[in-house]
């Protein structure tokens, strides 16, 4: 079943995303609910699961309840708590799953079968407790090719032990231990201490690692197994045979490092010189102290920064506004304007906000004590830099910050944990702000994490300022007129404010020969206003509407929203915008392609 499942993530993985489902869990509750299939008096319980259709069947829908959204992976929680899937669960066996799920951070997802111990750390040492992490797992590497190893990450010439007791072989640099049913292979193995044919005891040394680091390792089983019927052998006997298997599951906790991705993305060439500025910085300065700079780490905080400043060191809060309160071209060495609090540039809301946040990661002063605002001015003054330099601000982030959050933001860049989980501690403990558009974080750290992995491609939510390849010859309405963007102009009885979300997207209408209503208010309202004029809203993208976003969805502002142009509608449900101010500047228009999603609604005017 596992094989089968590693085989659908390389048969669905395609030119935009690479699928590396973390089958445990799933595969956790197939344990628990196997009984309920083979009920299913379609099932021929004479053979196994997957062997049949209905089986193979069964599992594809779950791999397309998990994966069908690859910029929204859903968890195995997320289908059994459904009741209109498939796999929902009662509430009592809710419950009962559940409390499966929590004994097994104690005991093995699969403690029937643990078998394997600890081949890195004897029994004595803290470490045999921490999970083991795999860099590359057992399985299909291509649709018709599969890999038997499994390799474990670990440091080079670091001591290896039997995890297991058995007879040992001994070929060359290849180490296996072998009982009546089992197998457990090392290959290259260094400074070797067991001999061909030699018994040995679990915890055994047997010798260490390779110096370039990381173990190959290989599981087989032997299983019984009853071959299926043929016209010439309508009984067959039972046999035994040796059958690779996925270590993951007999040893009692491990991670996977693979993980589903994006591969492509569109970034403008701008914010791709920064992200390549910042991701050589952070590496050289993180290899000075030996640590390497981890990609998922460095997505999660890209992620966060796009949100909080569009990873532009420029930033400060509110700097959108009208001036005074909003940016002028001297505002930035302005220690008046800088210091503003959030009452004046919220009409009274956020007390808490003393000295508005600044920069990459919006460094604020607030009343419960930090003083982080100040922090970063007094220490680009001990360089002679300015602040919003951004160099600087990734110095200061290393260097200059609390102890803290300078320890947070080290851990966060070495880390392997998942993407997702990386974006949320960021936010929780460096930002400090939980909650706080998670997912528009954990959408663009995704979308980060394609990008650095080498995928350039197609649009999946980062603004581009120019229009992806790929649509340059499918606008239906051509490209927006100069009319429509530039500053200055405009089109007749246009009453937005200028340079902004609403005033591009009535030029755009006017400049197709659509009007809307002048008076629509603050973008997050348009869904509703335009309804009062007759408007026709829906969730369905539809070209030549305008898309609204709620206050706060895609990284729009937490009280106006914002609102763009449908230019064109995929096959897939996907759309691609054009708008202004999407980037946090006035007059500069840019794209993107996203997906439906709550709080995204389409305006077409009559």
């Amino acid at each position: 079943t596992y094989l089968y499942m590693t085989q659908l993530d390389r048969k669905k993985s395609s030119d935009t995303v690479e699928y590396y489902t973390n089958w445990e869990d799933p595969l956790l509750y197939l344990h628990f609910h196997y009984e309920a299939i083979h009920e299913d008096p379609r099932l021929d319980a004479n053979y196994h699961f997957m062997d049949q259709h209905a089986g193979r069947t069964y599992v594809e829908d779950l791999w397309k309840g998990l994966n069908s959204e690859p910029t929204a992976l859903k968890t195995i929680k997320d289908l059994y708590t459904k009741k209109t899937t498939t796999f929902s669960l009662s509430k009592d066996e809710q419950e009962e799953f559940e409390e499966l799920m929590e004994q097994s951070k104690e005991i093995g997802k699969f403690a029937s079968i643990l078998e394997l111990e600890n081949p890195f750390y004897s029994d004595d040492q803290s470490e045999a407790e921490e999970p083991l992490t795999i860099k590359k797992r057992f399985g299909y590497v291509q649709k018709d090719k599969r890999s038997d190893t499994t390799t474990l990450d670990i440091k080079g010439h670091h001591p290896l032990y039997a995890p297991l007791s058995g007879k040992v072989t001994v070929k060359d640099n290849t180490v296996t231990v072998e009982t009546p049913d089992a197998k457990f292979t090392f290959y290259d193995v260094s400074e070797i201490r067991v001999k061909d044919g030699q018994e040995v005891e679990t915890g055994s040394q047997i010798g260490k690692t390779n110096g370039a680091g990381g173990q190959t390792i290989a599981y087989q089983k032997k299983l019984s197994y009853t071959p299926k019927s043929t016209l010439t052998n309508w009984n067959p006997e039972p046999r035994e045979d040796w059958f690779y298997v996925n270590p993951g599951f007999y040893f009692k906790s491990v991670k996977y490092v693979e993980e589903t991705y994006l591969k492509s993305i569109n970034v403008d060439s701008d914010k791709a010189k920064k992200v390549h500025f910042i991701r050589n910085y952070l590496s050289k300065e993180l290899q000075k102290e030996g640590k390497n700079l981890s990609i998922k780490g460095l997505a999660s905080i890209l992620g966060n920064f796009d949100v909080e400043s569009s990873i532009n060191p420029k930033r400060a809060e509110g700097d959108y506004l009208n001036p005074p309160i909003g940016a002028s071209s001297t505002s930035w060495d302005d220690p008046v304007w800088l210091s503003m609090n959030g009452p004046t540039i919220y009409n009274g809301q956020y007390p808490n906000i003393i000295h508005r946040g600044l920069g990459l990661g919006q460094w604020t002063d607030t009343g419960d004590g930090s003083v982080r605002h100040t922090m970063l001015l007094d220490y680009a003054k001990t360089k002679t830099k300015k602040w919003y330099d951004l160099e600087l601000q990734l110095d200061f982030m290393l260097h200059g910050d609390t102890a803290y959050h300078k320890a947070v933001v080290r851990n966060i860049l070495t880390s392997d944990a998942s993407t997702d989980d990386l974006t949320l501690a960021f936010l929780v403990k460096w930002e400090g702000n939980p909650g706080n558009k998670l997912e528009a974080r954990r959408q663009s750290a995704r979308q980060w994490e394609a990008y650095l992995r080498g995928g350039t491609n197609t649009s999946t939510g980062v603004s581009s300022k120019t229009v992806p390849a790929a649509y340059k010859d499918k606008l239906p309405y051509g490209l927006p007129s100069d009319q429509a963007v530039t500053q200055g102009q405009g089109y007749p009885g246009n009453a937005y404010a200028l340079g902004n979300c609403t005033w591009y997207v009535y030029n755009r209408f006017y400049q197709i020969g659509k009007h809307i209503y002048p008076y629509l208010g603050n973008a997050t309202n348009w869904s509703t206003s335009g309804q009062l004029q007759g408007y026709e809203v829906t969730t369905e993208p539809k070209v030549g509407s305008a898309v609204v976003f709620s206050a706060g969805v895609q990284g729009s502002h937490v009280v106006y929203g914002h609102v763009a142009f449908c230019e064109y509608v995929n096959s897939d449900g996907s759309f691609l915008v054009s708008e202004m101010n999407g980037m946090g500047t006035t007059y500069e228009l840019s794209w993107r392609v996203l997906r439906p999603q709550a709080g995204i609604y389409f305006m077409t005017p009559k």
